[in-house]
């Protein structure tokens, strides 16, 4: 439902994005976003569709949804009611993450010490370890060399405050991402 009482329309956009650890940027994989009309307003519920322009080849890992009633100059009254988002439909260009990592197992969670990552590699790759906040901060990053077959690694975390953490392993050729907890 929306409605506005002055003269600038608000709007709906969304952004799909992905972590660039090599550039500790969010680089956008996807955005749309449509302008409202004040000649258009929706009293009652009404769908509406987002659709979104892929930029970028590679799978999102975060979405950031902007809801404005008002544009600009915002006028006291001016509303936007929204009530059950999802996502539909058929993504093409972007392509198939190819399964590289038969195993990844990250051990003791929670953990106040030493983090354990148990990776298993079908083919030799590059991989480093990194461990970011809920921010998006990288913590630290661990450079684990070219590995094959199974490899444990291990991650001190003795000086890291305490909280809710991820644990991103990035290899050649794909990622995989880890909630950890540190006590």
């Amino acid at each position: 439902q929306y409605m506005i009482y002055g003269s600038s329309p608000g709007s709906l956009s969304v952004m799909l994005t992905r972590w660039d650890s090599g550039t500790n940027t969010r680089i956008t994989v996807a955005s749309g976003i449509i302008n409202h009309s004040a000649s258009a307003m929706a009293m009652s519920w009404a769908n509406f569709t987002i659709p979104l322009t892929y930029v970028d080849g590679n799978n999102p890992d975060s979405c950031i949804i902007v809801l404005k009633a008002s544009g600009a100059n915002p006028t006291n009254n001016d509303y936007l009611w929204v009530d059950n988002l999802s996502f539909s439909g058929v993504v093409t260009g972007v392509k198939d993450q190819e399964s590289v990592f038969s195993e990844v197992a990250v051990f003791p969670n929670p953990s106040a010490e030493t983090i354990n990552v148990n990776i298993h590699l079908a083919s030799e790759q590059k991989v480093t370890i990194d461990l970011i906040d809920v921010t998006g901060k990288v913590m630290l990053t661990k450079n684990s060399g070219s590995l094959q077959g199974h490899s444990k690694q291990s991650i001190d975390v003795s000086g890291i405050s305490k909280g809710v953490y991820y644990v991103k392993i990035v290899s050649e050729k794909a990622t995989e991402i880890r909630k950890v907890i540190i006590q």
